[in-house]
């Protein structure tokens, strides 16, 4: 019984680590319920990426392009990153700063890969379209 018990133990921990293809990562995500900005970032081949951010007036704050990694098939690692907590970029444009790193696993959720980098889990997601 015991050996039972390890074994659906083993099969459910097992389960929960989520494996992705860099190509699977490939396209547009976008953030979850932001009303403050609005921003994309775009995983492109060759582990680049470009990211626009735009104020809720719809102009261009942030134009960047970059590079990307996948680490253990679900961490994502940026070295320059804007840590956008859907600020009001209107207001305080100088909060765009890309001096930032990220690291952070994307995961998937009612069937669409995400990733977040909030300061609590679940906060401050991008959605891939």
């Amino acid at each position: 019984m015991r050996i039972v018990n390890v074994c659906i133990l083993l099969i459910c921990f097992s389960s929960c680590d989520e494996h992705f293809e860099k190509s699977d990562l490939y396209g547009c995500y976008t953030p979850i319920g932001y009303k403050n900005n609005f921003d994309t970032i775009i995983f492109k081949a060759k582990n680049k990426f470009r990211r626009r951010v735009y104020d809720k007036n719809k102009k261009l704050i942030l134009d960047q392009k970059g590079a990307w990694v996948l680490k253990d098939k679900h961490t994502l690692l940026i070295e320059t990153f804007y840590r956008n907590l859907d600020d009001d970029l209107v207001r305080y444009p100088e909060k765009i700063d890309t001096n930032f790193s990220l690291s952070t696993y994307f995961e998937t959720v009612d069937g669409k890969i995400q990733f977040d980098f909030g300061y609590f889990i679940g906060e401050n997601c991008f959605q891939k379209n």
